[in-house]
């Protein structure tokens, strides 16, 4: 397996796909790199496949790059909400282990000694 050869492309509004779609390699996950308002209310974007590396550049119509800031918004709130899943989940483990620990008289002061005297 090697790594994957970077694509350059210049695309625009005619084809219409997702601009979070790559258009190389059909992954999701296309990343802006820059922008510029453009005068007339279009932007010019830099995007990046962080999959297979194209990079692809073109001016797009406000709309689009609207429902674009919109998809990214919605998945980074999905991000954060995994992440903080994630994080209650493990909190809850922790909890019913140290519980459980308690409960069976498996802490005792030692436990709770400095670093340092555990070593001698």
């Amino acid at each position: 397996m090697g790594f994957p050869h970077p694509h350059r492309s210049t695309v625009s509004d005619q084809g219409k796909p997702p601009l979070g779609e790559c258009p190389y390699c059909g992954s999701g996950f296309v990343q802006p790199q820059g922008w510029k308002e453009l005068p007339g209310g279009d932007f010019k974007l830099k995007l990046r496949c962080p999959e297979c590396q194209t990079r692809t550049s073109g001016r797009f119509e406000q709309e689009r790059v609207a429902a674009y800031d919109a998809a990214l918004v919605s998945g980074r709130q999905a991000i954060l909400d995994s992440y903080e899943a994630m994080v209650r989940r493990n909190m809850e483990e922790l909890i019913f282990r140290f519980r459980f620990a308690l409960e069976h008289d498996l802490i005792g002061p030692e436990d709770f000694a400095p670093a340092l005297s555990r070593r001698m």
